[in-house]
C-alpha cells in the first residue's frame, strides 16, 4: 500500500485533547497526512462495532436476539424470510447465512453507510442463520451502523 504516515487523536469524554498528523499518504504522491486523510481500518472496526451494540443492549435499546427489522425498519436481507428473522446476534456473530460479495476486497472504494446497508439485499444466501460461521465484512459493518437505523 505504500502507507508511511499516521494520524493520532486522543479524546476524553467530549473533549479532544490532542491531534497530530505524521508523514505522507503514500510515497508516490508525497502528499502529507492531514486530519481528513482516510485510512483503511479493516478488522479493527469489528471490536468497536460490537462494543457499540453491546452498549445499546446494556441500555435496553436493543436485544441480541431481537430481529434486526424490528429496530431497523428499512432493513432488507436477500430473502423475505431472512428479513423477518435475522437477529442482531446473527449480524454481529458472522452467522447470518449471508455470503460475501464476489471478489470482495478492501480496495473497492469508500461506500457510504446507506450504500453498504442497501447492498445486503443482493448478497448470496449460503445457509440458515446461526448454522455456520462465515466471515462477512459487509454484514458485520451493517451491524456497526445501528445508530443510523432509526
Amino acid at each position: 500500500m505504500g502507507l508511511v504516515g499516521a494520524a493520532v487523536a486522543v479524546v476524553s469524554a467530549d473533549r479532544v485533547l490532542y491531534t497530530r498528523a505524521f508523514g505522507v499518504r503514500d510515497l508516490r504522491s508525497r502528499r502529507p497526512v492531514t486530519g481528513d486523510t482516510h485510512f483503511l481500518m479493516a478488522s479493527t472496526t469489528k471490536s468497536m462495532s460490537s462494543l457499540l451494540l453491546a452498549t445499546f443492549v446494556d441500555d435496553g435499546k436493543l436485544g441480541w436476539d431481537q430481529p434486526v427489522v424490528e429496530v431497523w425498519r428499512g432493513f432488507r436481507a436477500p430473502t423475505d424470510e431472512l428479513t423477518r428473522t435475522l437477529r442482531v446476534r446473527d449480524l454481529m456473530g458472522m452467522a447470518s447465512g449471508i455470503g460475501q460479495p464476489p471478489a470482495y476486497n478492501l480496495h473497492q472504494g469508500d461506500p457510504t453507510a446507506a450504500q453498504l446497508l442497501q447492498s445486503i439485499v443482493n448478497l448470496p444466501v449460503i445457509n440458515q442463520p446461526g448454522k455456520e460461521f462465515f466471515y462477512n465484512n459487509t454484514v458485520m459493518a451493517a451491524g456497526g451502523t445501528f445508530p443510523r437505523w432509526r
